[in-house]
């Protein structure tokens, strides 16, 4: 069984490795002041709390939806996970993310697609969607890039409605 979960993990990693190896550019947000998220949709469902960041650490928060074929948007309705960007040797970050499922900060949308990562430790992280069978890179629609969070300690960071392909 263990073995199983080793390989499988290996393997899920291998391949967000080689998509995120694929992308020629990142979209790195800036912090927001605010603590509020703006709604995706007018809806009696309420905002999920977003609280204050401790001092040493991040919070991530945002609004993540995919496009159907036919038009519509929809909640992605899957567990998201902040996968860190490694470094070379000199500190470097190089588009190659690791993630381990059992160590990384991860979130659930709720119904209007919102997400909060809270107690996140200050690094650049690509934001990954965990689909039943695979995971792969959050790529917003509106930019064509992979989008890639860099979490200062002390500050929400807010990335607003993100928008995927609903290509799962």
């Amino acid at each position: 069984m263990h073995r199983k979960t080793f390989t499988l993990l290996l393997i899920l990693s291998f391949f967000l490795i080689l998509l995120i190896v694929s992308c020629k550019s990142q979209k790195t947000p800036t912090a927001t002041p605010s603590a509020q998220i703006p709604a995706a949709t007018a809806s009696a469902i309420p905002t999920l709390p977003v609280g204050t960041p401790a001092p040493d650490k991040g919070i991530v928060t945002g609004v993540l939806l995919r496009k159907m074929p036919d038009g519509s948007v929809q909640s992605v309705g899957t567990r998201l996970f902040l996968a860190k960007l490694l470094t070379n040797q000199q500190g470097t970050i190089v588009p190659l993310a690791g993630l381990l499922e059992s160590e990384a900060p991860f979130a659930f949308p709720d119904q209007r697609g919102q997400f909060v990562f809270s107690d996140v430790e200050p690094a650049t992280y690509a934001l990954v969607i965990r689909a039943p069978a695979f995971a792969m890179l959050a790529r917003d629609m509106a930019t064509g890039e992979d989008v890639v969070i860099k979490v200062v300690a002390g500050q929400v960071i807010d990335l607003g409605t993100i928008t995927v392909e609903a290509n799962y």
